[in-house]
């Protein structure tokens, strides 16, 4: 079986260095079937850092802040100040989780927000009741920003509170889930660096995006 993958594997080597269009098409209603969504609603990208860069170009301006809890994730912060879009982080609590509350305040104006569920580095998490309460209520607002939730790390959760976001996307267009595989199942321990946005949103709402 070995000798079968590693000759699957390597024939794959040759369509390497070309772009992956037939391969991303596949891959992506897989991604689909797998999470039971329409292939409309997924993109998939090279690892976290494009999705959360095209996020933030699609969702924030000048005008338009992120709002984000600290410590988390950096990277969105980071493309905030890279294009010079205002950051408002909330401080997590005691508890180490993250202060949905003091978030939701936050939000009011803003063009994106952004939720490490769970959060990098404080391993806390967010229960499926809390999560759908906060999107529910950001929701209502007459200019509601994009969430972005991301579930990088949704595989090691064992909290029965946490469920995956992806209902609450499907559910909400101004929602988004990130999503990364780890491994290759035919070869445990292998790392794959793949990510898939679930629930691209209504091209009304990108093309309305304050500059």
């Amino acid at each position: 079986m070995l000798s079968s993958i590693v000759a699957s594997k390597t024939a794959r080597l040759l369509a390497a260095c070309v772009c992956p269009v037939v391969g991303a098409g596949t891959l992506t209603m897989a991604i689909a079937r797998l999470h039971g969504v329409q292939a409309s609603q997924v993109l998939i990208g090279c690892g976290s850092v494009e999705i959360l860069r095209m996020a933030m170009q699609a969702f924030t301006s000048r005008t338009r802040h992120l709002v984000t809890a600290a410590p988390t994730f950096e990277t969105p912060g980071e493309y905030a100040d890279t294009f010079a879009v205002p950051i408002r982080a909330v401080r997590v609590g005691a508890n180490l989780k993250l202060n949905l509350s003091t978030m939701e305040l936050e939000a009011q104006g803003a063009g994106l927000v952004y939720i490490c569920n769970p959060n990098n580095p404080t391993g806390s998490v967010l229960g499926a009741a809390e999560m759908g309460g906060f999107v529910e209520r950001l929701g209502r607002a007459s200019q509601a920003p994009a969430v972005l939730v991301d579930e990088a790390y949704h595989e090691y959760v064992d909290d029965p509170s946490y469920k995956t976001s992806i209902p609450l996307a499907v559910a909400h267009r101004n929602v988004i889930v990130n999503m990364l595989a780890r491994v290759v199942p035919s070869l445990p321990n292998v790392p794959l660096r793949r990510n898939a946005t679930i629930r691209l949103p209504d091209p009304a709402v990108w093309a309305s995006r304050p500059t």
